[in-house]
């Protein structure tokens, strides 16, 4: 089976390389006069207009419609540059478009760099700074409106425009979505900086030194705007990309819809990687913990257990939870999109782990009326530490994954942990399902969850009601009778 899932992964994944680059290119423009230049890519617009010799930041334009400009002229490049004597077209071809902007007024030595390229899957326009250490890049909304309101979010934070808070941007997931609605128009964006990777041991957290916040500001006549603010730190790299669009839904998860997928993929480039490439390294390599932007919030999403054995360094284990919340993330979000390589990678994953066990060296153990849990974590100098526990949300996590994947085995025994609790554990009787659970002993000893005693008979109901009872259609051996 393993030599299967490798097989089909490698063929997947090399596969995904050549539609990679079938992408629909996008359309890139660059129009120049006296008077102006305009970066278009998509029906994304970028205005720079000349007065007086110089150069400054115009407004950002959707269609015909203009959405965002610049907090002020003479802060467009960046806070307090002031507007630039020179341009310089550095690349104008059907691929890519690059200009250079400098003889800044305060910064006589900085020079910013913007470039859309054709084969990029994202309209962004890339945005590189020299000469300044650090830099903070300011928009604003075109409109104002009495009330306006918004939000967005990257890893770990959901934030509202109201708020004006700003967070760290996480070099594990450098992204930043979000939509702001001024009167009748809704502003979507996607920020994507640039940053140094900071992994500290036994940490899934990699804090940099650049920041991102949105704001409101409100003039004497009760009229607002909202603003979008990107701080980059010292020692991080000046480089950022940004993404506008107008009037997706209002909702930040329009937004997600739309840009995601893409905006994870293109963390990845596919195209470099060779005919012999090892997909068992891909684990390293994808970004499967972006594979959902619901990882984001922080408790909702998957998250990474830290195993301190003996209250030591971390041990980097194989923690069950993290990798099959992983994988089932994954086999969502191909369900979602359509792309076989992550249904088939969050089956990889599932694969790879140590679950299934006759002898108590696997997350679930075989007892009567089927598999039950064993433990949690792994590493290896405490293998399979034995810890009670319970197999409800994994037994569905696991049964959706292998209903999206067409894995017999793996429905099987996801059907098994359900057929122990179901069979083994519950009481209905006494209105009781233990949360945890001795596979030994085949009884109630750790009491740390007692608030799901009762809450897990929904679960049970629910389980029998939408999964065992359709899947066995065998009345006889289920305690929960369907109305």
């Amino acid at each position: 089976m393993k030599t299967l899932f490798k097989y089909k992964i490698i063929v997947l994944l090399l596969l995904s390389c050549f539609a990679n680059s079938l992408y629909a290119e996008q359309k890139i423009n660059i129009e120049t006069n006296d008077q102006k230049v305009v970066l278009s890519i998509g029906s994304i617009h970028y205005f720079f207009t000349q007065q007086g010799k110089m150069w400054a930041l115009s407004h950002i334009q959707a269609g015909n419609q203009k959405i965002v400009s610049p907090i002020n002229k003479s802060e467009s490049f960046f806070s307090r540059s002031g507007e630039a004597s020179e341009l310089t077209i550095i690349e104008n071809n059907s691929k890519e478009i690059k200009i250079c902007f400098s003889g800044f007024e305060n910064y006589p030595s900085a020079k910013v760099f913007y470039t859309i390229k054709a084969d990029d899957s994202l309209p962004r326009l890339n945005v590189r700074i020299e000469g300044i250490e650090e830099p903070t890049c300011v928009y604003r909304s075109f409109k104002e409106h009495a009330k306006p309101h918004g939000a967005w979010i990257t890893r770990g934070e959901m934030v509202a425009d109201a708020e004006e808070r700003e967070v760290f941007i996480d070099g594990s997931g450098p992204f930043v979505f979000g939509h702001s609605t001024i009167g009748n128009n809704d502003i979507a964006y996607v920020w994507q900086a640039k940053v140094k990777p900071n992994v500290p041991q036994g940490k899934t957290q990699q804090k940099s030194d650049t920041y991102f916040k949105s704001g409101i500001k409100t003039d004497n006549n009760g009229q607002s705007f909202t603003y979008w603010q990107l701080r980059i730190g010292k020692n991080e790299p000046k480089e950022y990309a940004m993404i506008w669009d107008y009037n997706l839904g209002g909702r930040v998860h329009d937004v997600f819809e739309k840009y995601y997928s893409d905006v994870v993929d293109s963390q990845v480039d596919f195209k470099s990687y060779k005919r012999n490439y090892n997909a068992t390294r891909a684990i390293e390599k994808m970004p499967v913990r972006l594979s959902s932007p619901e990882s984001f919030v922080p408790g909702y999403g998957w998250v990474m257990h830290e195993y301190y054995p003996n209250g030591q360094e971390a041990a980097y284990p194989f923690a069950t939870e993290c990798g099959i919340q992983t994988a089932a993330l994954l086999s969502y979000e191909g369900l979602a999109t359509n792309r076989n390589w992550e249904k088939n990678f969050g089956l990889y994953i599932i694969d790879r782990l140590p679950m299934w066990s006759d002898s108590n060296q696997g997350y679930f153990v075989k007892r009567r009326g089927g598999y039950t849990r064993w433990g949690y974590s792994n590493d290896y100098k405490n293998p399979f530490p034995f810890q009670e526990g319970g197999n409800w949300g994994t037994a569905e996590y696991i049964y959706l994954m292998a209903r999206i994947g067409n894995d017999k085995t793996l429905k099987d025994r996801a059907i098994s942990l359900m057929k122990h609790d179901i069979e083994v554990k519950l009481d209905l009787d006494n209105f009781f399902f233990p949360p945890c659970w001795n596979p030994d002993s085949e009884k109630l000893n750790d009491h740390r969850d007692d608030w799901f005693i009762t809450a897990g008979l929904g679960y049970c109901a629910v389980v029998c009601g939408e999964i065992l009872y359709p899947e066995t259609q065998e009345k006889n051996i289920l305690k929960l009778q369907i109305n």
